[in-house]
């Protein structure tokens, strides 16, 4: 089984209404939890991409790589800190009028399992979520935002799926107007 990931706390202390602070303090903090499934395996991660999205701007990214590897059905949890750009905060003075706010929330990471002293292939995994983000800067709704996999991977599997049974397609009837 893949690794599972959650985002459990999002803070945006610039969007804090009730603050009324006169700096501009650009960072977001959030805390992921990452957390191996498995009980035979360990998983080895290499770097971990997480960038955040309003729409199709990048508001900011970060990396991490203080994952080593995570033993079997042990958790992780990381808070991490991002600078986000000057035109994000332009767009959000407007849009925080009716006090909620959507970000989305992409993951990117390649990792590999290891069993005994034997590592596997490396996987790659692209997943995507939403976080409702309130008037206080904070989480609205829900308390945890669980990671799904992105559309984009998902699609191009689809895609070559239709390909190949086109492909099958056509050459059967290729074969069949031969005879």
């Amino acid at each position: 089984m893949k690794p599972s990931y959650t985002i459990k706390d999002v803070d945006i202390p610039a969007l804090n209404i009730l603050q009324k602070t006169q700096e501009k303090n650009t960072s977001i903090l959030f805390r992921i939890q990452v957390l191996n499934p498995n009980r035979a395996f360990s998983i080895l991660f290499y770097n971990i991409n997480i960038t955040l999205l309003y729409g199709d701007e990048a508001i900011g990214n970060t990396m991490f790589a203080n994952i080593k590897q995570l033993k079997p059905t042990q958790t992780y949890q990381s808070v991490q800190l991002i600078l986000a750009s000057q035109s994000f905060w332009h767009e959000i003075a407007k849009l925080m009028s009716d006090g909620n706010l959507q970000v989305k929330v992409r993951l990117e990471t390649r990792f590999k399992y290891r069993l005994l002293s034997f590592y596997h292939n490396i996987d790659r995994e692209e997943l995507d979520g939403v976080v409702p983000v309130g008037g206080d800067g904070k989480i609205v709704e829900h308390k945890q935002i669980n990671l799904i996999p992105s559309c984009s991977w998902i699609c191009k599997v689809h895609s070559f799926i239709w390909i190949l049974l086109l492909l099958h397609l056509f050459c059967s009837t290729l074969s069949q107007e031969a005879l």
